[in-house]
């Protein structure tokens, strides 16, 4: 699936969100499709009676989404959308990742909720900062991608064969980080020379977009979809 993009494929992050609309909801995400993004990203949880839920924070306007029904969570929150809401709405030829926001728990829901979907799992993309539900995701689904998040601070110079340890013990496909001055060519270069497959985020400067673009990013995750995708085509 992925090759059927051109490259970088660009991730509307938490989908197409504006004042008036919503992130990590279903209007979010038809409008990212309707925008043209090659695909959404969703941050998801699991609720006390084993929901998976869209939402970026633990809390659902103070709320803990662990210790609370979907049911109850939807009173406080009715804009609140299940995964299976989300994949709905994911055309046959565009793609999601799915950021798994709390452990390795939410498979046991996960699985059946991917497999009732119309979508394959080349359509799919696990993304996370822990390694144990990356693994656990190469586990269960070995064809599917699975991307290893991690963040940089301001100053962190990469330590390159560390991030390829944890790579490689995860067995994941590629790591998405955010970007600082030390994250450049030279680091790209050195996470694809090992056969993974580099992803950046939040990215919404076009001069920053097209440098990675140059640079062989896999993917780009933005909140401005369209200027970036206007930018990259330029």
């Amino acid at each position: 699936m992925e090759n059927k993009f051109s490259s970088p494929i660009i991730v509307a992050h938490r989908g197409a969100h504006t004042k008036a609309i919503l992130e990590n909801t279903i209007e979010s995400f038809s409008r990212a499709f309707a925008l043209n993004a090659d695909a959404v990203e969703g941050d998801f949880h699991l609720t006390k009676d084993k929901k998976i839920v869209c939402h970026h924070d633990t809390k659902v306007k103070n709320t803990s989404i662990p210790m609370a029904t979907l049911d109850t969570l939807q009173t406080i929150d009715p804009t609140l959308p299940t995964l299976k809401d989300v994949l709905q709405v994911v055309p046959a030829d565009k793609m999601i990742y799915i950021e798994i926001k709390c452990g390795t728990e939410i498979f046991e829901i996960l699985t059946p909720v991917i497999h009732h979907s119309s979508l394959n799992y080349a359509q799919i993309v696990i993304i996370s900062f822990d390694a144990a539900v990356i693994y656990q995701a190469k586990v269960l689904y070995p064809s599917m991608k699975a991307y290893w998040l991690y963040v940089f601070s301001k100053e962190e110079v990469p330590d390159i064969d560390n991030l390829l340890h944890i790579l490689d013990s995860c067995h994941a496909d590629g790591i998405s980080t955010n970007i600082n001055t030390y994250v450049d060519e030279h680091f790209i270069f050195a996470i694809k020379e090992k056969e993974y497959t580099f992803h950046a985020w939040t990215i919404n400067s076009i001069d920053q977009a097209r440098k990675l673009k140059e640079w062989g990013t896999s993917s780009i995750t933005t909140d401005k979809l369209e200027e970036i995708r206007e930018g990259l085509r330029e």
